[in-house]
């Protein structure tokens, strides 16, 4: 039988991967209070992604840790790779064989071999925080908070000019989200953080607001002397007295210049003051209400594709058009669609067979901090749909379309939209390693209610393809990806043969505390059975923690669990129950509930049922601040313990990240706070 692991429910004070990243152990990690130690790599699995770009025969999607993964073959195959630093990679733009790229902290990569071997720079600006990146035959330009950069290609810096017009708005360019990898990410996507070199300037878009009330264009000559300024009011054939402006990208079509503004569309000179709408109506695609302000009234999709999806390639346009799922059409689609003119009508028209989203992402929702129960949404295609245009989505080679976003998001097709194919998606937190194959938990909850639970299973492998699980649920009749309703599942198993359980305990909203639901499977979760049995986690009162569950361990036809309870409200310190049972799920025997060692079992390391090690939190009955990272024995079943080794909270930072049992004699603990990996050798007991 196969290694089976199982990990605890991140609401947990221990806790399960506080880091919201997936990495994966490739050697050894290194062990700071022992004599001994090993260099390790890490290697991201779950990717935010930020892009695409296309060399000459290559196809890269990149995103943050430094990881992207390059097709050599047009899309048919991808592999995974590393830059060779963890940061985000914000930006990648190929100029004369050349890949070029900012990464996070004001590093830059350089790629000579389209994008296999890779150059790491550090602009050494510690206070800056660059943004966007120009690349021009002789020259680059980057884009910091307040100032422009000019370096040569070696990277000197030549010049710089710095004005509050220039300013960024970092308030607005990070997003929070609890699956981001530190909650916290830069939206490299925005228009107002962009620039460009155009007609022989830099074009910069400001979020400042000047005199008039709304924006102006910035632009500057390429030696940085001076900054002038780039009204379009009254310069578009309709009123936009009220208008944001902000260059979302050039284009040429048949040799003239195309320019979209805040998302409408222009054929421009080279001076942008002389702009003729693209569309026959003036209209079509127009989102400006009467006084001249981008209105939210109108159907962002009411001509056909989503207004901020346009994008330009090889003299076509191009955009998405969402259809949510409804009591007609169960399954949410995205079609890509194509800009026609056809006797003087303006329209677009589909474009292949739409992307038709089985997959849901769950969440939770509240009003006024009571959790009201849990919801499922088709994640995968809303972002596809309600995408901006490049860098998210591109066409690559006439006929490979790259759709890639958050949460692991990368879809393509190699037959412009005939067919297309999920390569990965995952929201969530890391629950379960088994093998290769690594099974996660999302847990969507709400800042102001830590207790606000929602769970998908997705399922991913070392080299990045991943995608929720669609599974048969037995009571409703129906396919599904989530558990949307449950309050927490603290338990999940699964072994190699594809058996597994849960429990999860159900919300019913409003603080009504419903029973745990026991669910079976005998095929790693592609389908599952609910089953009633002697073993339950207790349910306590609303406003209490509830009990947790170690792991469970498998031993032939006999279960080993241990219940904790950490709530100190029945005793000043941590209690636990042994419970036994046998593989039936049916029957199970509960010890004596365990109130003198002081200790809860987060982790066994059993030998035997009554022979085992169990990596322990000990709590000071007399001291209620003072815990202590423990590993003991037992050969009794935990009737009496020895304590092998023991860490003070003081010293550990009282806050267990993950463990994983490498093999059943080497077991690592991954701390948060502060940031450290134990590894506990079980044969050399140290």
């Amino acid at each position: 039988m196969g290694k089976e692991k199982i990990f605890l429910n991140p609401g947990t004070w221990w806790a399960v991967v506080a880091h919201r990243a997936l990495f994966v152990f490739f050697f050894l990690a290194l062990i700071p209070n022992n004599a001994f130690c090993y260099d390790f790599n890490l290697d991201p699995i779950k990717i935010n992604f930020n892009g695409s770009v296309a060399t000459k025969r290559n196809i890269i999607v990149y995103g943050d840790f430094g990881a992207y993964f390059i097709s050599t073959d047009k899309g048919k195959s991808w592999e995974k790779r590393s830059v060779g630093i963890y940061k985000d990679i914000f930006d990648l733009q190929y100029f004369n064989d050349t890949l070029w790229g900012i990464v996070e902290d004001n590093y830059v990569i350089v790629s000579a071999d389209e994008g296999f071997n890779w150059k790491i720079y550090d602009l050494n600006l510690p206070e800056e925080l660059i943004v966007k990146m120009i690349v021009d035959p002789e020259f680059l330009f980057f884009r910091g908070k307040k100032t422009i950069y000019k370096t040569d290609h070696k990277l000197k810096i030549i010049k710089a000019i710095t004005s509050d017009t220039l300013a960024i708005s970092l308030s607005t360019i990070y997003e929070y989200n609890q699956d981001f990898p530190l909650k916290y990410k830069l939206r490299t996507y925005l228009p107002f953080i962009n620039f460009f070199f155009w007609k022989g300037r830099l074009i910069v878009n400001s979020y400042k607001k000047f005199a008039s009330g709304y924006s102006k264009i910035i632009e500057i000559d390429p030696d940085l002397n001076k900054i002038n300024l780039t009204d379009f009011i009254g310069k578009m054939p309709f009123k936009n007295d009220s208008m944001t402006f902000g260059i979302d990208w050039f284009a040429k079509q048949n040799g003239r210049d195309l320019v979209s503004i805040s998302g409408h569309i222009f054929y421009t000179d080279s001076s942008l003051s002389n702009l003729e709408y693209f569309f026959n109506s003036s209209n079509f695609l127009n989102y400006l209400d009467s006084t001249g302000k981008i209105s939210n009234k109108k159907d962002s999709q009411a001509d056909g594709i989503y207004y901020y999806s346009k994008f330009f390639n090889k003299n076509e346009l191009y955009g998405t058009y969402f259809k949510e799922r409804n009591s007609q059409n169960p399954t949410s689609l995205v079609y890509l669609k194509k800009y026609v003119n056809r006797n003087g009508k303006d329209t677009f028209e589909i474009v292949g067979t739409p992307f038709r989203d089985i997959y849901y992402f769950s969440s939770v929702f509240y009003v006024l901090e009571e959790l009201l129960g849990g919801s499922r949404y088709n994640g995968i295609s809303k972002d596809f749909g309600y995408s901006y245009g490049p860098p998210r989505l591109n066409i690559f080679f006439d006929s490979v379309v790259v759709f890639s976003s958050f949460r692991n998001i990368f879809l393509f097709s190699t037959n412009l939209g005939q067919s297309w194919q999920l390569f990965s998606a995952i929201s969530g937190t890391p629950k379960y390693i088994l093998n290769d194959t690594f099974y996660l938990f999302t847990n969507v909850y709400c800042q102001s209610i830590p207790s606000a639970s929602s769970f998908d299973i997705n399922r991913i492998f070392h080299n990045g393809s991943s995608a929720p699980l669609i599974f048969f649920d037995t009571l409703t009749g129906t396919k599904s990806t989530t558990y949307a309703s449950y309050y927490d599942i603290p338990l999940f198993y699964l072994d190699s043969t594809g058996f597994g359980f849960a429990i999860g305990n159900q919300d019913g909203g409003i603080s009504l505390q419903m029973p745990g639901f026991f669910m079976v499977t005998y095929n790693n979760w592609q389908n599952f059975n609910f089953r009633t049995s002697q073993f339950y986690l207790q349910q306590v009162k609303v406003g209490q923690p509830p009990r947790y569950p170690s792991n469970l361990c498998r031993l032939d036809t006999t279960l080993l669990i241990a219940v904790n309870d950490t709530s100190r409200i029945k005793w000043n310190f941590y209690v636990y129950q042994i419970w036994i049972g046998d593989t039936s799920l049916v029957n199970f025997k509960k010890l004596p509930l365990d109130t003198t060692s002081n200790i809860a079992i987060i982790y066994i390391m059993p030998r035997t049922v009554a022979d085992f090690d169990a990596i322990c939190i000990w709590s000071d009955p007399i001291d209620t601040t003072q815990t202590a990272l423990e590993i003991r024995r037992t050969q009794d079943t935990g009737h009496t313990w020895t304590v092998l080794h023991r860490i003070y909270s003081h010293d550990w930072g009282g806050q267990i990240s993950q463990i994983y049992e490498l093999n059943k004699d080497s077991i690592f603990i991954t701390l948060k706070f502060p940031d450290r990996v134990y590894l506990y050798d079980r044969i050399q007991d140290k």
